[in-house]
């Protein structure tokens, strides 16, 4: 049954009547992604949220469908059992939800290191450059006549 509520809740039967009456500039799309239902387990009971960036409008578009949900359920399925247990209220303490600070640093540092060490082994992989006497006799099948040391200057 709350399967059933969540799809009625995020149709256009309910957003677009939401949309209507908060006046606000977005599609029933743009509202139904916002929206997300959390069932309770074994119960009859769900929690509905809205992530928006004004906190108010969160609240407004929170209580705006459970009152337009509760109101056309009656005439959409017949059922007179809904009501509403707790409308959405503005805390005083107001973090934001997303970004999360912290989530991403954590996950910017993984990625860097990850690039890289893969940057790092993709060079490795790609230099061709002749670097001692080994690398002669391997490369070129000639045998190594002398070499040349460093010297280094001491005065």
């Amino acid at each position: 049954m709350i399967n059933t509520y969540s799809v009625i809740i995020k149709s256009p039967a309910i957003l677009e009547k939401v949309i209507d009456e908060l006046e606000l500039n977005q599609s029933a799309d743009q509202l139904s992604q916002k929206i997300t239902i959390n069932s309770q387990e074994n119960s009859q009971v769900f929690s509905l949220t809205v992530q928006d960036s004004n906190p108010s409008q969160a609240v407004e578009i929170v209580n705006t469908v459970s009152e337009t949900f509760q109101k056309e359920i009656k005439e959409i399925m017949n059922v007179d059992n809904v009501s509403v247990l707790a409308k959405a209220e503005i805390k005083e303490n107001l973090a934001p939800v997303n970004p999360n600070p912290l989530l991403n640093i954590s996950i910017a540092v993984v990625v860097g290191l990850m690039a890289g060490i893969g940057l790092a082994f993709l060079l490795e992989y790609l230099d061709n450059t002749i670097k001692d006497e080994d690398d002669i006799k391997r490369l070129l099948d000639l045998p190594l006549l002398g070499s040349i040391q460093k010297i280094s200057q001491h005065k």
